[in-house]
């Protein structure tokens, strides 16, 4: 960091500190950050709660709550597109050829942190200073609880920042918010195009019962957000048209009745399903959803999500 830097993050970093110290009241104790939710904070902060836990909380409305979790999904969704299209550009080797480093760039080792993790370094890339991360991460995660069953995308991230959901939910995500900035929303009409973009191939029955059940669902005007708000709350039960495709035709796969499936089981559905997609992509997905489990199995309802993500990318490259 060069030295104008760190002098600029100084004083913007204590400005904002005592600028929230002045506006909020106190109550929060170090009982309260309990749970798997915090426990990065818990990590970020060494342990030391009773310094780490502001005395005069932020307090965040939901849209601000909303924004930041918006904001570090888009981040590290940024860094594992440019990852995939380095895995996806790898010059073919022989089996047992060298690697010739300079041939392929570098990974960001941020690319498989899981978001638990990179939602702190994000917080630290942002502002710098370490309390106003603690303070910034402990408004957030408040919102967190005093949102989440408000606001399904809030739901949604809360549970993977708490270890509840597998990191491909909200990478699935992300391509319909890539969607949506291409396919506009101001009417009923348009919900039903977006949603034959968004499934391409979806038998017409299906589509027209999710736009019923989305115009039941919002009283609201159609827009890219509750067009949101209706399919994360879908993904959440489990209901959502790609998921239900993709765990039905893993449950037909699973012949043996294990409910799980073998690194190179999958990847051997994978190169037949996705023939587009190399198997260095396929691997890194299935990798990063064991991160979770151990062991040499992953659950089918985990791949069912990761299949999601490699479908929507399958559908980009035939593009």
């Amino acid at each position: 960091m060069s030295k104008e830097r760190g002098q600029f993050a100084n004083k913007q970093g204590t400005g904002v500190v005592m600028d929230l110290l002045a506006k909020n009241p106190p109550g929060t104790t170090s009982a309260e950050v309990a749970g798997p939710l915090w426990d990065g904070f818990r990590k970020a902060c060494g342990g030391d709660l009773e310094t780490a836990v502001p005395m005069l909380p932020r307090v965040l409305e939901m849209p601000a709550v909303l924004k930041m979790l918006e904001e570090t999904m888009a981040a590290k969704h940024r860094i594992e597109r440019k990852a995939v299209g380095i895995l996806q550009a790898r010059q073919y080797r022989p089996y047992g050829q060298p690697k010739v480093e300079e041939d392929e760039p570098p990974l960001d080792p941020r690319t498989y942190m899981p978001l638990s993790q990179f939602f702190y370094e994000h917080l630290r890339e942002k502002y710098v200073l370490q309390p106003t991360l603690l303070l910034m991460a402990h408004a957030c995660l408040k919102g967190c609880e005093r949102y989440r069953k408000a606001h399904a995308t809030i739901m949604l991230v809360s549970r993977v920042l708490a270890g509840e959901l597998d990191e491909a939910t909200w990478r699935y995500t992300m391509h319909w918010r890539l969607l949506l900035q291409t396919v506009p929303l101001h009417s009923a009409r348009d919900f039903g195009h977006f949603c034959s973009v968004l499934y391409p191939g979806s038998r017409e029955e299906e589509v027209d019962d999710l736009c019923m059940a989305y115009a039941a669902h919002s009283s609201e005007p159609t827009s890219a957000a509750t067009a949101l708000e209706f399919l994360t709350g879908k993904l959440l039960g489990k209901q959502e048209l790609r998921y239900r495709k993709w765990t039905k035709i893993l449950k037909w796969k699973d012949t043996q009745h294990r409910n799980s499936f073998r690194r190179s089981d999958f990847l051997e559905l994978c190169q037949k399903m996705f023939p587009h997609i190399r198997v260095d992509v396929t691997g890194a997905e299935y990798d990063a959803a064991a991160q979770r489990y151990g062991g040499d199995r992953v659950p089918l309802e985990t791949l069912a999500y990761v299949l999601c993500c490699l479908d929507t990318m399958n559908i980009k490259d035939k593009d």
